[in-house]
């Protein structure tokens, strides 16, 4: 089982909003779309761990996936 961790960025009115929106971003990449397809037998959980509200002058960049082993518990 791998684990991933990727940084978004998103334009949204609230920390709720935010969470939803990098959520949505993220199932939509290339890397993971057939993972959240309806018919997949193991639906990914996916966790927003923490939001940051950034300045307008601060032009970061979503970062690239970065997969992990999980250890099953």
């Amino acid at each position: 089982m791998l684990g991933f961790f990727v940084t978004v960025r998103v334009d949204a009115q609230s920390e709720c909003e935010a969470k939803i929106s990098a959520t949505n971003h993220v199932k939509s990449d290339p890397q993971l779309a057939d993972a959240f397809r309806a018919a997949a037998d193991n639906i990914p959980k996916i966790e927003v761990k923490v939001v940051h509200q950034l300045l307008p002058e601060n032009k970061m960049k979503n970062t690239e996936f970065v997969f992990f082993p999980m250890n099953e518990a």
